[in-house]
């Protein structure tokens, strides 16, 4: 609606702009100046465009307004943007133990989940995924967006889960409080956090982000009549593509520790939920860092043809303002919009750069920490944000710093510096999760398979440059 509204404006604002100019062109060509009723009319068309791109002004701020809150997809109709308060209330109402006990008992599943489970396949039948199983159980995007997690509770890794000790026996022994159930520390997920792009429920099976693969480049001519010479020698378009990978994993879960899934308790089921968006979340996190673009893998980052390159060294380099300012330098010559740029790095280089000065003695250091209020972020609880000559830096250990160059051994850091627009996460529907109680039937033990369907693409390699041999011993 907002969008249609704002192309009207400019289509007025381009109209009177026309007419105005026609004034000046008709006294022109009559070599005479304009007369009073002219001048009345272009005083105004002057008004009339001024309060129209005011509008427009005030528009385009309500759509970037819009699109930065943007809520995910509809309950009532997959690939809609806007879900309200009393459709999110009825989502959280969903259990995802309901659709696993109903694969155990087919036919069991009712209410809420049994719409859902019509909603997941609609939606993995928009995107194209062709290996989505009915027999399975199907979770839609839609729910995982709006269950009732923590940020922090979004994405990470998978684990085993049994009777054994420290293997899930703490959770049944009748003096353990599974309501304090402690979960093991994992890598933080920076792509997002920095500001890539995650765009769920896609229709169709492949898509393709037309791209510009050359430029026009105008020039002046020679003289008053010489002719044009063709200013692009390269094909003008080529395609960024995104097509369904999938990701896949299972958990094992004994049927003793099982037992409360199926008995209505709630606290191991919201157990597999974490540990399964998790186990995902990482994986998307790391193929978008530096995924191979092989054997069905994503192509992250630190692999796509045409990134910039900072280069350490024959057996790497030190981590340096000499090499910090080639960064922003490559990607500035390059084009990138450098207002929008991060840092993407590790603690390794977090750590070498806060206590290697600048220069010794200055008192400055490579890597600056301010305060997280700066940043928009409530004072209490956020601590700091660390910088890098004055871009804010994102930090992971999803980011490798066991890299080799030459004979450094495996002491080389990854740095990436970009604008995340320039990158995109594409989701093909949910997740699909399929119970299996037979393949380990005769050890009590129950196989939770999991698969999703997404792809990564950096679609300016010029907005990025990446170092792999950053030495930070």
């Amino acid at each position: 609606m907002f969008e249609k509204r704002a192309l009207e404006l400019k289509k007025l604002i381009a109209d009177k702009n026309e007419a105005r100019e026609a004034i000046f062109r008709k006294a022109a060509e009559e070599n005479r100046a304009r007369t009073e009723e002219e001048s009345s009319n272009w005083k105004k068309l002057s008004e009339e465009i001024d309060v129209l791109k005011t509008e427009l002004r005030d528009m385009e701020s309500q759509i970037a307004e819009s699109r930065a809150n943007a809520r995910p997809v509809s309950f009532e109709t997959p690939g809609k943007s806007d879900v309200g308060n009393d459709e999110v209330k009825n989502l959280r109402k969903a259990q995802i133990r309901n659709f696993v006990r109903a694969v155990k008992e087919p036919n069991k599943l009712e209410g809420i989940e049994k719409e859902l489970q019509k909603v997941a396949f609609e939606e993995f039948r928009a995107c194209g995924v062709t290996e989505a199983d009915p027999n399975a159980v199907s979770i839609p995007g839609l729910l995982l967006r709006h269950l009732a997690w923590t940020e922090e509770q979004r994405n990470r890794e998978y684990r085993d889960i049994n009777t054994s000790a420290a293997l899930g026996a703490e959770l049944i022994n009748t003096v353990t409080d599974r309501n304090n159930y402690i979960e093991a520390l994992r890598p933080n997920n920076v792509l997002a956090q920095a500001g890539v792009e995650v765009i769920l429920n896609t229709s169709g099976d492949n898509v393709n982000y037309p791209r510009e693969n050359s430029l026009y480049s105008a020039a002046m001519a020679a003289t008053e009549n010489a002719t044009a010479t063709e200013s692009m020698t390269a094909t003008l378009f080529t395609t960024v593509g995104f097509a369904p990978k999938r990701a896949t994993g299972f958990m094992q879960l004994s049927n003793q520790m099982g037992a409360p899934v199926y008995q209505g308790g709630s606290d191991i089921e919201a157990r597999i939920r974490t540990q399964i968006l998790r186990s995902h979340g990482t994986l998307m996190d790391v193929q978008g860092l530096t995924g191979s673009g092989l054997s069905g893998n994503a192509r992250g980052i630190t692999n796509t043809s045409g990134v910039g390159s900072v280069v350490g060294g024959t057996n790497g380099g030190n981590f340096s303002r000499t090499f910090i300012t080639q960064f922003e330098s490559i990607a500035g010559v390059a084009g990138a919009d450098l207002s929008r740029c991060v840092y993407i790095t590790n603690f390794s280089v977090n750590a070498f750069g806060k206590r290697t000065e600048i220069s010794t003695g200055s008192g400055r250091f490579l890597i600056d920490a301010v305060p997280s209020w700066m940043f928009g972020q409530s004072a209490t609880g956020q601590g700091n944000v660390s910088m890098i000559d004055s871009y804010r830096a994102f930090l992971s250990s999803n980011v490798p710093n066991n890299l080799v160059k030459g004979t450094s051994g495996s002491v080389c850091s990854a740095i990436i510096f970009g604008n995340p627009d320039d990158a995109k996460f594409m989701q093909f529907g949910g997740y699909q999760i399929i119970v299996d109680p037979f393949v380990n039937a005769t050890a009590g033990i129950t196989n939770y398979i999991s698969h999703q369907w997404f792809d990564f693409n950096v679609l300016r390699p010029g907005s990025w440059v990446v170092s792999l041999d950053m030495l930070t011993p």
